[in-house]
């Protein structure tokens, strides 16, 4: 890993059940030529998150801009935010 803010601590325990991809998220995924799996794998096993920046939204509770670093000059970015589900808001 590399300069990551703290996560909030259930993010070291998440099962692919625990992640919800929204239909806003999948079209930017599909546009972007990323698919689910990636994302998914990506937010369990986290060894590619390089950056995790905390974002406090007034009425939406706190979401982070994640990037994960998928080859030597490319990323992955999402915007996830923690409610009952760990939720992809955009990728």
């Amino acid at each position: 890993m590399g300069k990551v803010n703290k996560l909030p601590a259930v993010y070291c325990e998440l099962k692919e059940e625990d992640i919800d991809i929204p239909t806003h998220a999948e079209i930017r995924a599909i546009q972007r030529q990323i698919t689910n799996k990636e994302i998914i794998d990506n937010l369990i096993k986290a060894e590619n998150l390089y950056v995790a920046i905390k974002q406090q939204e007034a009425n939406k509770g706190t979401r982070y801009d994640c990037y994960f670093k998928v080859t030597h000059n490319g990323c992955h970015r999402y915007i996830i935010a923690f409610t009952k589900k760990v939720v992809v808001v955009t990728v």
